[in-house]
């Protein structure tokens, strides 16, 4: 048996990790312990490879569509065979319609999505999209309007931690290490509606608030923060803008207004925001769990001021700005330089461009929730290809039909 370097692509992350191979046959899995930049663990996908790759149902040959849409069936065909008919029917859609009516899509997984961008552009269209339209990307566009760029926890320096849908044990492997901040006595409140191995594991205090509550919580944690002088006066003078206005909003979230939203009982409440106070405080939030409700931005931002009216950001035992880096030699991603080289400059606006002006904005992607009315009414243009990978109908509104 050989042990073989490589990467999981099971999602996005790209966590290193040692294939253990015989014969050609990937037998086992492992993180990686020897590579500097190795977390050296995996989450529950890494260990799933090996019937990710040699599951029975897994496609391993072209299919070409027979009979009527909509019947299921399919015929093989060569590579060749797919590669030129999906570049003879793209191409004529180009001819016909102009590049802008082709839409680019990826789901998951997402290792390839810098690729499938700048094929989207150098093929004429602005119109690259993906799952995260209705997902993380939220929480970036909650970032970049609030602070500009996303931040993580200096959880060595922290005195406090406010971890918010923190479950790394079954979900996001890159969240940050809570037992880092636990271990030299950082105190930790958990906001999570589940009862999670990890608030078992590590919380002084549990949250549980209703799902899609979440907002009303932190307006509430901004209260307690101003009313007990837990700011950070001269950061808020010279970098925020707004506060006396979010002063006044907060007044409203009382331990018992927010009670009654959250379900929360107030002396939880109360238990959690006496914590904050053994500062400095700094937050982690989760990616995708709060970002799933119709309020996800405005929940993030709520949770974003509690950095910044704490003076957090850019602080020891705060939030720090995140950098973007390769997992395999922690160096800076060039990938948004090799995306934007091919950019069309004479496209028509991407979709999504005049119902979403702030996501257009924030977000290299068209919104993908406006690709059915693309498809079916024309709006803004009509859309008549899609080049998709990983393609939920599922994901879109009203699928029922």
């Amino acid at each position: 048996m050989e042990c073989k370097k490589t990467l999981c692509r099971v999602c996005s992350f790209g966590c290193l990790m040692d294939a253990w191979v015989e014969d050609g046959v990937v037998c086992r899995v492992s993180p990686d312990q020897d590579t500097p930049t190795s977390r050296k663990f995996l989450c529950a996908k890494g260990y799933a490879t090996r019937p990710y790759v040699y599951h029975k149902d897994r496609i391993l040959t072209p299919l070409k569509r027979v009979g009527e849409r909509g019947e299921g069936c399919f015929e093989p065909i060569s590579w060749d065979e797919a590669l030129d008919a999906v570049a003879e029917g793209l191409k004529r859609i180009k001819q016909d319609h102009g590049p802008e009516a082709v839409a680019f899509y990826s789901g998951y997984t997402k290792w390839y999505r810098w690729l499938l961008h700048r094929l989207c552009h150098s093929f004429g269209s602005p119109n690259y999209g993906t799952e995260s339209s209705a997902c993380f990307q939220a929480t970036v566009v909650a970032s970049k309007c609030s602070s500009g760029l996303s931040s993580s926890p200096d959880l060595n320096n922290a005195g406090c931690v406010l971890a918010w849908g923190y479950n790394p044990d079954y979900s996001n492997l890159p969240m940050p290490k809570l037992e880092i901040a636990k271990a030299h006595g950082a105190k930790i409140v958990l906001v999570d509606p589940k009862l999670t191995s990890a608030a078992r594991r590590l919380a002084d205090v549990h949250l549980r608030p209703m799902p899609g509550t979440d907002g009303a919580l932190a307006l509430g944690f901004g209260r307690y923060i101003i009313r007990h002088d837990l700011t950070d006066p001269a950061f808020i003078e010279r970098y925020l803008v707004g506060f006396p206005e979010y002063a006044a909003y907060v007044q409203a979230f009382t331990p018992e207004k927010v009670a009654e939203l959250t379900g929360v009982p107030v002396e939880d409440f109360l238990a959690a925001c006496r914590l904050l106070e053994h500062g400095p405080m700094a937050v982690s939030n989760g990616n995708a769990g709060i970002i799933h409700h119709k309020n996800g931005v405005q929940t993030y931002r709520a949770i974003d001021a509690l950095i910044a009216i704490t003076g957090g950001f850019g602080k020891v035992g705060g939030n720090r700005p995140s950098r973007v880096t390769d997992p395999a030699t922690a160096s800076p991603y060039l990938q948004p330089e090799f995306i934007d080289e091919t950019r069309p400059k004479e496209a028509r606006p991407k979709l999504g461009t005049e119902e979403f002006p702030v996501w257009s904005r924030c977000i290299d992607e068209f919104q993908a929730m406006t690709l059915p009315r693309a498809i079916l009414e024309g709006k803004p243009y009509p859309v008549r290809g899609v080049f998709a990978a990983g393609f939920n109908a599922r994901l879109f509104p009203e699928n029922q039909k």
